[in-house]
């Protein structure tokens, strides 16, 4: 079995966590309910902040080509952020990628939170 990657791993905490909150069952004890319901593509908004910053980390060593800037201008469109913009300094930026970083984990724990009572 391959190595899942921690922000992964996450991602399918809280796509568990979302599902028992809608079929108003228990993260932990309704688990085996919930295991056969699990969609592994289920998107969830809250995450979109924290994949995002992982591609843009994985931009410089791990794609190549024309596709680094449409990697980029999809990473950088989840912060509502446009690169040419940015000529004069990233500060700003950065400062809206923290905030949107800070509130996507305060929802995930509001989320697991939720699921487990």
């Amino acid at each position: 079995m391959g190595e899942i990657g921690a922000l992964r791993l996450l991602g399918t905490l809280c796509q568990f966590a979302d599902l028992a909150q809608e079929q108003g069952l228990e993260l932990m004890s309704d688990f085996l309910t919930l295991r056969p319901l699990w969609d592994k593509d289920r998107r969830l908004p809250i995450l979109a902040p924290l994949f995002a910053l992982l591609a843009l980390r994985n931009l410089h060593g791990h794609v190549q080509g024309g596709d680094r800037q449409k990697k980029l201008r999809e990473a950088l469109g989840t912060f509502t952020l446009d690169a040419t913009a940015m000529k004069t300094g990233w500060g700003l930026a950065l400062d809206k990628v923290y905030d949107e970083i800070a509130a996507s984990l305060h929802g995930v724990c509001d989320l697991i939170v939720a699921a487990s009572h």
